[in-house]
């Protein structure tokens, strides 16, 4: 049987051609890709975060076993991280917290561009304790994960496992699958970003 698709049933990889008309206007695309992206901000995330987007957050969060999920995104100067999306029962206090881009582990995860696991945090108090003071509660562990739109770095995803006081039983440490659980969320909400970003550049219905 043959069909406009035959060649595709015949190789094991479909190679996507360029189309002719379009190829002179991608550098034009590109461009307005990254001018939109570059107005996503903590303060106007949520526009942007469709049903999907949203359930995928809960989900990963939910999945990774969270106590607080945290989208932190850069500030106009680029200085500071901005609670840009929350969810937990104490991380909405960090609405008007700004975390430093240029120290502690969020710095280094920002710097290397590579995700961070940490555990027992509460039995070295330093570690953590400004979001501790933020939150008011004792931060045990963490993840983050550098997040990523248009190809450029926004901001972080973070997993946080909490206890309520020093007396508090310790929370179970992060497991390998929670951090690819994070890792997963931020490559997956950076791509439906990208998406949504390219319908608008070019007029098209995301849906």
């Amino acid at each position: 049987m043959s069909s406009a698709y035959g060649d595709f049933s015949t190789t094991t990889t479909m190679r996507w051609l360029p189309e002719p008309r379009v190829v002179p206007l991608v550098p034009a695309i590109e461009e307005r890709v990254t001018q939109f992206a570059g107005l996503i901000r903590a303060a106007n995330l949520q526009e942007f975060l469709d049903p999907l987007m949203t359930r995928l957050i809960h989900d990963c969060f939910r999945d990774a076993g969270a106590h607080e999920g945290v989208i932190w995104l850069m500030d106009t100067s680029g200085r500071n991280l901005l609670c840009a999306h929350q969810e937990g029962p104490v991380s909405g206090r960090l609405l008007s917290f700004r975390m430093p881009v240029d120290s502690g582990v969020a710095g280094m995860v920002l710097a290397t561009q590579q995700a961070f696991c940490e555990n027992n945090l509460s039995s070295n108090p330093s570690g953590a304790s400004k979001l501790d003071e933020v939150l008011g509660v004792i931060v045990c562990s963490r993840i983050l994960s550098p997040f990523f739109i248009s190809g450029q770095m926004r901001g972080l995803i973070a997993c946080y496992r909490t206890k309520a006081n020093q007396e508090a039983p310790e929370p179970p440490a992060f497991e390998p699958d929670a951090m690819e659980e994070v890792t997963l969320l931020t490559r997956l909400l950076g791509r439906l970003l990208d998406h949504k970003l390219l319908c608008a550049a070019i007029g098209v219905d995301e849906s």
